[in-house]
């Protein structure tokens, strides 16, 4: 397994999400596109006065007129979490929920527009973890193919979007850059598959391409893999990849 940045161990930030209520969704979106400096001074205002603050938040439209959801770069001040500790994700999630407190805190004292009046509607059930182990596979994707938009001729999805590590670093890349199936086995381990942020990669071949939809792009082809090795009887590294690349098209993914 590979743990972290690999100079130093570094995690990306594990942040809790959340909602908030009554606020006035088109100022409140309008205010953090148009008045960047002034959203940011106000934070940092409030930082200092002691709020519990994040160092970035993303305001997202939901289906309920009213709600925004709340999504951030955890407590400033929380530093660096293994997500495979229990102990460190209850600190984590202790400060993530002061992080929404402040944040409903902070936005009514500032009077951050469109934010006035919000309440508190709703934290994540659990918190969100951007990085724990990852499996050294038969290949071990790298920050250089994502930006050089490699192609692969075992391909079993594309990843797109950015290389986003959060506060530890973020980069342009190739959107739509192959991932190999190769990435999806283990060295050492038979009738294994990894998918999602368990995948073989260096630290921030993960980063890149890590959004929701990508991972669930990798899952799809982690458990086609696993049904046609159950039904053949074969394990996933004597599979035949064609013939997975042609189901998983024949389902829509685009490869």
């Amino acid at each position: 397994m590979m743990v972290g940045r690999e100079e130093d161990g570094q995690h990306m930030p594990v942040s809790l999400v959340f909602a908030v209520a009554n606020v006035d969704v088109e100022r409140a979106l309008a205010f953090k596109s148009e008045q960047g400096k002034a959203w940011n001074a106000l934070i940092q205002e409030a930082a200092a006065e002691g709020y519990h603050t994040a160092p970035w938040y993303s305001l997202d439209r939901t289906t309920i007129p009213g709600v925004l959801n709340v999504n951030n770069g955890a407590y400033v001040g929380l530093g660096n979490i293994d997500g495979t500790k229990s102990a460190e994700l209850t600190v984590a999630e202790r400060l993530g929920v002061r992080v929404a407190v402040d944040f409903v805190r902070l936005a009514r004292e500032k009077q951050i527009p469109g934010l006035e009046d919000c309440t508190l509607m709703r934290t994540g059930a659990h918190v969100g973890v951007r990085d724990t182990r990852r499996i050294v596979g038969e290949y071990v994707l790298t920050v250089e193919d994502a930006r050089e938009g490699a192609e692969f001729e075992d391909v079993v999805a594309r990843k797109y979007g950015a290389i986003d590590a959060n506060q530890l670093f973020i980069g342009e890349m190739h959107s739509g850059f192959a991932y190999p199936y190769r990435s999806l086995l283990p060295v050492r381990i038979e009738n294994l598959l990894a998918a999602g942020r368990c995948g073989s990669a260096t630290f921030l071949g993960h980063a890149a391409g890590k959004s929701m939809g990508n991972m669930m792009a990798l899952g799809q082809a982690a458990g086609t893999a696993a049904a046609l090795c159950a039904a053949q009887g074969v394990t996933p590294r004597e599979l035949d990849v064609v013939q997975l690349q042609a189901v998983l098209r024949s389902m829509g993914a685009q490869l």
